[in-house]
């Protein structure tokens, strides 16, 4: 399996065992638009991958990737929930089951960074929140290959 599919299958599965949050959905690049039943949800995909350099018989990537999560709110501001979604979507990423710390997807890669976080808001009589952020994961393969080193 290529390191690729190893990284995002393990941020899958992190992000289903978020706890602080309750999330009732986690896909891998949908393109269409979550439902009220999926909600709270969250989605992520690859931006980018990009060889940062070439040497001593590895190549070291550095992987973008987007987390975008949503819910419904009614009570409190949409900010607050915002930022609980932040807080346990990086908690998640840098935990195993039973939350031990494990940072770096456990050692997979070399190391996992938060990049940024943009509350998210939208309105109407059903109106909802979210929270995007943006991860990078650096990771090494052999030159030109694409199996985990």
């Amino acid at each position: 399996m290529s390191a690729l599919n190893i990284i995002l299958d393990e941020i899958d599965m992190r992000l289903n065992r978020t706890t602080g949050i309750q999330i009732n959905k986690v896909t891998r690049a949908r393109l269409s638009p979550f439902k009220d039943g999926d909600l709270p949800a969250c989605n992520y995909w690859v931006t980018n991958d990009l060889i940062v350099s070439s040497q001593h018989g590895a190549d070291t990537h550095e992987l973008s990737i987007s987390i975008e999560c949503y819910d419904k709110t009614y009570d409190r501001p949409f900010i607050d929930i915002a930022m609980d979604m932040h807080a346990a979507i990086t908690a998640s990423l840098n935990s195993e089951i039973g939350g031990v710390y494990a940072p770096n997807l456990g050692d997979i890669i070399q190391k996992l960074e938060v990049i940024d976080f943009t509350p998210i808001i939208g309105e109407g009589s059903k109106p909802w929140c979210g929270a995007l952020l943006n991860i990078k994961a650096t990771y090494q393969t052999a030159v030109n290959m694409t199996d985990l080193l």
